[in-house]
């Protein structure tokens, strides 16, 4: 990887691969900025279709929900349209009531860009914090 992008930390939990679609990329030719975080979430998403963790994360069968609390992104290189990127899922960090995922895209050896995302558990009525399910993350560990 990149000699100057720190090596990436957390646990694997998912690998895939990702190609820019044309109608995501801006005039030059590359992905739009804040497409990034959409491309993100649905590696996010696939993840949990496989782990079987969808209704968990996204159907909030116990009346608790993972909203994205944070989320940043770091570019190095251009992601061009019609280009493939290996992606990395990995968890950074498990606690009470919060989850952070890296997500980082990567091709031909070089990282092209990394996405975190801190997901906090709250009550979906109240909408306030609540303690994550144990349930919804034992995979995470």
């Amino acid at each position: 990887m990149n000699a100057s992008h720190p090596a990436p930390s957390g646990r694997l939990i998912h690998e895939t691969n990702y190609s820019v679609p044309f109608h995501l990329a801006d005039p030059v030719g590359v992905l739009f900025f804040g497409n990034i975080y959409a491309a993100a979430h649905s590696v996010l998403e696939e993840w949990a279709r496989e782990k079987g963790a969808w209704n968990a994360w996204f159907a909030t069968p116990e009346g608790v929900g993972y909203p994205i609390r944070h989320s940043e992104a770091d570019y190095f290189r251009f992601m061009k349209h019609g280009d493939t990127f290996r992606v990395a899922l990995r968890c950074l960090s498990v606690s009470d009531s919060t989850v952070k995922f890296e997500t980082e895209f990567s091709k031909d050896g070089f990282v092209h860009a990394r996405v975190l995302t801190v997901h906090t558990a709250i009550d979906i009525t109240t909408h306030k914090k609540a303690v994550r399910s144990e349930e919804h993350t034992s995979e995470l560990q």
